[in-house]
């Protein structure tokens, strides 16, 4: 008897996103798209036919979920297919940490659920397609879990679990506190110290797997906002943080192990500021770009579709077209333009330096429509084009990178309710804690760049707050101008345009800098005027 076979991996945003570095937050979504991997290398194994994900040669980054076709001949071999499968996935992860202390083999045996379902696959490939997904996301309504009881410090990072790990620098403080801990957890837990703590830092099983994962990554986002200044020049200092002045002090070195003299960093932090003097602007500011592709429901479902007998090969079709996208976004953001934490299709996640922000998501948007929405409408004559929807979030890198993580995905869900979507929800988080934001469509969003270079070589920003002062006042309590204003504001735009030319033979741009500033203007004025800010944000970060 033949079977479709859905089987998908929870939780994912918890598990990746609470993270306190970089390193912590790859290594989460590694062990994420490895658990995937297993699982669909045991199906294959046992002669399944996937469906998606599709592969590609070389690395791939898998989803958490997965959909194979499997014959058996009783359902009892199913269940049991399903169990070793879900065994094998989980065993995976059981074996990341070699420190099983009783703690962290309670919180890893208790942190992961795998659900699954299955549906008898005649003929009719939609008909069980939607009865498989319909009987995951019953399964899924039923959650289950082990009360676990804990009485004690809980997780430095994560804030849910008892710590399994901690460090105190004082050998003998360290020794009481954790007489104190393991007392007031009431149970006999052996507390473990560790080097790649911070000091007084507790982690929990979960938390401090992800630390220990050997994986090549970035260590912070430091790294990142430092990119622009070639490698040569950052390569001396291990810890990007030593080239921001402000980390170069007593307290600073002591919290985080710094192994470096104090004095020879401040050397080194000299030396580097003559090399760049001059060259290279360095801010404290990168970005995240967070996508996730529209309508991938009615995708999947084959509303979209014309000929719905055809759905089996669209998902397999769809499934290779997401994965040769994937490797090349991968191809796309990497060093010296920033680092892809997650590619897996539709779902992206990286970090990028602000100076390469426009390009990198022009590049993606394009990309995406060149790998993905040509082929599959060129060869199913689909009427409507596949896209996507981004959160981006510029943020100063000792803001937390959980809040930073929590924004951009509140981004992505700002731009993915615009009206039909294809949007950006383009977020500054400031570290004075202003904050600026502004949603438009992707093929509006690309004038951004061009008004940023305009203030960097032809117009100062006077006339964004003169603006901002005289409309708005007329705005209703939404932040919407009349339409009936939009003349005088244009009129407006014109006069404080020529008043803010930084030389007067830069007259010709007074029309070009118009227009492209008339495609983001939107009716909720403080969106558009938001988006002018944002464009002078950058120009001083990066101009």
């Amino acid at each position: 008897m033949r079977y479709l076979f859905l089987l998908t991996i929870t939780p994912v945003q918890d598990f990746i996103s609470q993270a306190r570095k970089l390193k912590e937050l790859y290594g989460g979504s590694t062990i994420l798209s490895k658990m995937s991997e297993v699982g669909i290398e045991y199906a294959k194994n046992r002669g399944a036919t996937i469906i998606f994900p599709q592969q590609t040669e070389g690395k791939n980054s898998y989803p958490n979920r997965f959909l194979v076709e499997v014959s058996f001949e009783s359902e009892d071999e199913l269940k049991s297919f399903a169990s070793n499968v879900s065994d094998e996935i989980l065993n995976y992860f059981k074996t990341l940490n070699k420190n099983q202390s009783p703690i962290i083999e309670q919180h890893i045996e208790n942190f992961f659920q795998i659900y699954w379902s299955a549906s008898e696959y005649g003929g009719d490939y939609k008909e069980a397609f939607d009865e498989v997904e319909k009987r995951l996301a019953g399964a899924k309504n039923s959650r289950f879990f082990t009360q676990l009881g804990e009485v004690g410090r809980k997780c430095s990072i994560c804030g849910e679990r008892n710590i399994a790990v901690y460090k105190d620098k004082d050998s003998k403080n360290h020794k009481k506190r954790m007489k104190f801990y393991i007392d007031l957890q009431r149970e006999d837990l052996e507390l473990v110290y560790d080097n790649l703590l911070q000091d007084k830092e507790g982690l929990c099983g979960i938390c401090y797997t992800k630390r220990i994962m050997d994986v090549e990554s970035f260590d912070s986002t430091a790294d990142i906002a430092i990119m622009n200044i070639p490698l040569e020049i950052r390569k001396k200092q291990r810890d990007s943080q030593l080239f921001y002045e402000e980390n170069l002090t007593k307290d600073f070195f002591k919290k985080n192990d710094v192994s470096n003299s104090l004095e020879d960093a401040k050397q080194e932090f000299q030396e580097f500021k003559k090399a760049i003097k001059g060259k290279y602007k360095q801010t404290s500011y990168y970005a995240v770009i967070m996508f996730d592709g529209d309508d991938m429901g009615k995708w999947l479902s084959g509303q979209k579709l014309n000929d719905q007998s055809r759905l089996r090969d669209f998902h397999k079709d769809i499934s290779s077209n997401l994965a040769i996208f994937a490797k090349k976004a991968k191809e796309i953001l990497k060093e010296p333009k920033g680092m892809t934490v997650y590619a897996g299709g539709e779902d992206f996640l990286g970090f990028v330096n602000i100076n390469k922000l426009f390009e990198v998501l022009k590049e993606l948007n394009s990309r995406f429509s060149e790998l993905i929405s040509e082929p599959l409408k060129e060869k199913y004559g689909l009427r409507d084009s596949f896209t996507f929807s981004s959160g981006v979030v510029i943020a100063h890198y000792k803001t937390s990178l959980g809040v930073v993580l929590g924004e951009v995905r509140k981004s992505e869900k700002k731009a993915k309710k615009s009206s039909g979507k294809d949007a950006v929800c383009l977020t500054v988080l400031k570290r004075s804690g202003e904050i600026r934001e502004t949603i438009l469509k992707f093929e509006s969003f690309f004038e951004l760049d061009f008004i940023t270079k305009q203030l960097n070589e032809n117009f100062s920003d006077k006339f964004i707050s003169v603006l901002d002062k005289e409309f708005l006042l007329m705005c209703d309590e939404n932040g919407e101008l009349d339409n009936s204003l939009n003349s005088m504001l244009y009129l407006e735009l014109k006069r404080t345009l020529k008043r803010s030319l930084k030389v007067d033979n830069a007259k010709e741009n007074i029309d070009p800098m118009i227009e492209s500033i008339r495609k983001i203007h939107t009716v909720n004025f403080r969106n558009f005027i938001d988006g002018l800010y944002i464009c002078r944000f950058i120009d001083k970060e990066i101009g």
